[in-house]
């Protein structure tokens, strides 16, 4: 579904930060409908009330979401998983550091977050290994993959 933003600035939002509301929840998987993307436009002009920049409750809004992530429980078990990926990660080449295993946790965390869950499985951290692993250490798929059939998740 296509939202209509064009009447954004009527509450004191910006077609950017219109977009990037949008975008933001299609990205967790929570579209908006043209519905709720007005009363959230709405609530934007309660924030202009308190003296808060709509751009800024969205900033906001953004911002929670990601203190939320650092509240999603990971289980020793899936700690060790991150670990046993991480050291075949080593076997190799340079394999990832320790801000890498960080950044997996994290992602790993975002993805429950997304999944609505509020703890972390060994399908979130396969969901995000790649895409970590190719950032962090410029692991290709078929290197991640690899590095996943060699590691079994306990």
């Amino acid at each position: 579904m296509k939202i209509d933003i064009s009447q954004a600035y009527l509450y004191g939002v910006s077609d950017e930060a219109a977009r990037e509301l949008v975008e933001w929840r299609k990205a967790i998987k929570k579209p908006l409908t043209q519905r709720a993307f007005e009363r959230a436009l709405k609530e934007a002009v309660k924030c202009l009330d308190l003296g808060i920049t709509a751009d800024h409750a969205i900033e906001t809004e953004i911002l929670n979401l990601q203190q939320l992530v650092t509240e999603i429980h990971v289980s020793d078990t899936a700690l060790d998983y991150l670990l046993d990926l991480a050291a075949e990660t080593r076997k190799a080449r340079h394999g990832l550091s320790t801000r890498g295993v960080l950044a997996l946790k994290k992602a790993a965390q975002a993805h429950a977050l997304i999944e609505q869950r509020s703890f972390v499985t060994a399908d979130d951290i396969q969901a995000v290994f790649v895409a970590v692993a190719a950032h962090r250490i410029g692991l290709s798929e078929a290197e991640t993959l690899h590095v996943m059939q060699q590691v079994k998740v306990s």
